[in-house]
């Protein structure tokens, strides 16, 4: 038995779907189904990601204001709202 406690909040992260397949077009409204009060957040697809990861900077510093940075910024202030809670 572990003797560690487990999270107290969860969320959905998702990147951006492809609109064009029948299964992504609902999958908002599928997850929302399934329990409206876990946020979900989404990371949009963003190219200057890849172009980061290639030359192994941080995202942050490549490009601070993309989209993709924009939501992960968003991300991490849920997260770090919880540890005020903690």
């Amino acid at each position: 038995k572990k003797k560690r406690k487990g999270p107290s909040d969860w969320a959905i992260v998702a990147n951006m779907i492809d609109a064009r397949r029948t299964l992504d077009k609902r999958i908002e409204e599928m997850l929302e189904a399934m329990d409206e009060s876990i946020p979900r957040f989404r990371v949009r697809q963003d190219i200057k990601v890849s172009m980061a990861s290639a030359q192994v900077v941080p995202l942050i510093s490549y490009a601070a204001d993309c989209n993709a940075m924009k939501d992960l910024q968003e991300i991490q202030s849920w997260c770090l709202e919880g540890e005020d809670d903690g």
